[in-house]
Order: C-alpha cells, then structure tokens, then sequence
C-alpha cells in the first residue's frame, strides 16, 4: 500500500525532475546551437518547485541571481520566438512567491552574515525581475533578425549560457544531496502541497 507520505515524495520526485528535464533541455539546446529550435516552456509545478529551491539558495548562499536569470531568460527566447514581450514564467514564479510568503521566510531565516548582501541585491537588482515585462521589452529585437539575434544571444560561452548551466548543475545538485528542498529550506515541517493548482 501507497501511503499519504510516499505519494507525496513520489509526486515531489516528479516535478522535481520534470524541472530538471526543462533547464537540461534549455543547457542542451544551448550547447548544440539550436536554441531556435523550439520555446523552452514550464509548468506551474516546475515554477513552484524552482520557488523551493531559490529559497533553499538564497538561505544558504544570500543571493541567487542566476536561477532568477534562466528563468526570465525562457521568457526573453520565447517573446523574441513570439515576437512580442510577456514573462508569464517569471510572473507565476514570483505570484509563488508571494502566496507561499516565502519572502518572510528569508527575512526569518536568513544568516546576519548575508543580510546586506541581500538587502543590497533587493533594492538594486532583484526589481528587474520584478518588473520582467520592461527587462524583457529591452531585450528583444523585433527589428532584427530573430535566428541571428538567438544564434548570438544564446551562443556557448555566452552569460546566457553560464547561467543556465549554472542552473542546472544547482538543480541536479539539489537532487543528488537534499531529500526534500521545501522542507531543507524550513518552509514545511512536513511535504508541501504537491503544486499549485496547476493548469495544464
């Protein structure tokens, strides 16, 4: 028999590599140059896992720019593939946010050894994903060539690129060493809701 608990760490295991699977396609398309190819597309699941693990990277590290990046990176490819500009990847990943008070979470728990360096990363760089409706505006070419904008945005070695790979080797990481990122970051004494009220 299944219990309550092992289908929640079956489900959290799920998303979890669904997550994965989305940011290795990314680093992959990336690597093999054919970012062009398709959209790089997550579920509202996957947006909320990456909440958990953005908060377990914050609490341990201060700031976590990079995962903030890939994801409003997705939202950047998909506007230049659409040619017009919306991040609804970086907004459902910040309504997560806020709903699950994750945010309070970090002001609870959050090391004195980082306070200014987060409060630093708050106040000067963390509102371009905020406001990711104006940074992906700014950095799409609607006049230009969207195959040779992409090809040179998304080449190998570019910041594009370390990024994500950065992102992805956190993600697989996290996989590897801890069990169960929501409640390693102290937001669940227990798993957490297997997603939010995802629409598929």
């Amino acid at each position: 028999m299944v219990t309550a608990l092992g289908h929640a760490e079956e489900l959290y295991k799920e998303i979890q590599d669904s997550a994965i699977a989305t940011i290795s396609k990314f680093h992959a398309d990336i690597a093999s140059r054919s970012v062009a190819a398709s959209k790089i597309l997550f579920n509202e699941r996957e947006l909320y896992y990456l909440n958990g693990v953005y908060l377990y990277c914050t609490l341990k590290n201060g700031t976590c720019p990079y995962i903030l990046e890939t994801i409003l990176e997705t939202d950047i490819l998909n506007s230049q593939i659409d040619g017009k500009a919306s991040c609804p990847h970086t907004l459902r990943f910040w309504q997560e946010w806020i709903d699950n008070s994750f945010e309070d979470r970090v002001n609870y728990n959050l090391g004195t050894g980082f306070l200014t360096k987060y409060q630093d990363f708050k106040k000067n760089i963390r509102p371009r994903y905020l406001r990711c409706s104006v940074a992906v505006e700014r950095e799409i070419k609607k006049e230009s060539s969207s195959t040779d904008y992409i090809a040179a945005r998304y080449a190998p070695g570019s910041e594009v690129a370390h990024n994500v790979k950065r992102t992805f080797a956190y993600l697989t990481a996290i996989r590897e060493e801890v069990p169960e990122v929501f409640i390693a970051s102290g937001a669940y004494k227990v798993a957490p809701k297997p997603s939010p009220s995802p629409k598929f």
